[in-house]
């Protein structure tokens, strides 16, 4: 449900955002949204958020349980596996994002058309985020990010090879909206697969930080990459990134399908 939430922000906050731009200017929009972070936000996670009651003993020992008996050695794996998806991931969608409606445009679509397909990318994040909140259990982290990897990488070879096709670049737009969408759930709930419950909280915290830099500098990256060496140069670096997300996935499949092997017990 945060993740919905997440996804629909830019929705209502692009627009308005715009809208009081061309009404105000951006000094004082930015002043706006400060104003609103420091009188709305900061006291409703100061007074509004629950407090935090104890939790029983058996509440406590299911959060202990690991969900897979690994060994040391396969929960560095795991961990390293984990870092590389959650950093590919942020630089195939927050890199990605800004630069979308100048590749389109690379790509030869008109201006027009490329701000109508991108304004449809959120949309289709959402859509997919709702399925796969919808599907629940019945679909596992892993193959979300399975799915969501080649969604993207079909999306990135759409682009590269479509010629500048409406119908290519509307292939382009909604693989990689859904591939966004599937990946922003799946690198979140992926650590849940192979840790406890009670460690999670400190896997997202370690896993945030690489995250949070690879949010702040794939933009830029992307966006000299363009600039430099157009749009082919652009598609191949995505597409390296797009394969070692793919094989970091498969490494933890690995682990999980041999951590839930049975043990052979000799006599």
């Amino acid at each position: 449900l945060l993740m919905l939430v997440v996804g629909l922000s830019p929705i209502i906050c692009w627009p308005l955002d715009s809208w009081l731009n061309g009404m105000m200017g951006w000094r004082e929009t930015l002043e706006i949204a400060a104003s609103f972070h420091l009188l709305v936000l900061a006291p409703l996670h100061l007074f509004g958020l629950p407090t935090i009651t104890p939790r029983s003993e058996t509440a406590k020992a299911a959060a202990e349980r690991n969900p897979l008996p690994m060994t040391a050695h396969q929960q560095k794996v795991a961990m390293l596996a984990l870092a590389v998806i959650s950093l590919g991931f942020s630089g195939l969608t927050f890199g990605v994002s800004s630069s979308l409606i100048e590749m389109m445009k690379q790509a030869g679509a008109s201006p027009s058309l490329a701000l109508q397909l991108g304004s449809l990318r959120s949309v289709i994040g959402i859509s997919a985020r709702a399925a796969d909140t919808f599907a629940g259990k019945h679909v596992s982290p892993m193959a979300s990010g399975l799915a969501a990897t080649g969604l993207i990488i079909l999306a990135f070879l759409a682009l590269a090879f479509g010629n500048g096709s409406t119908v290519m670049l509307g292939l382009f737009i909604g693989a990689y909206g859904l591939g966004s969408g599937l990946s922003a759930i799946s690198r979140t709930v992926l650590p849940l697969s192979f840790f406890s419950a009670s460690r999670y909280a400190g896997i997202s915290a370690k896993l945030a930080l690489p995250g949070n830099i690879s949010n702040a500098l794939s933009p830029v990256v992307v966006a000299g990459l363009l600039d430099r060496g157009g749009l082919p140069l652009v598609l191949g670096f995505t597409l390296l990134i797009g394969a070692l997300v793919l094989g970091a996935l498969m490494t933890l499949v690995i682990i999980h399908r041999s951590s839930k092997a049975p043990v052979a017990i000799t006599p």
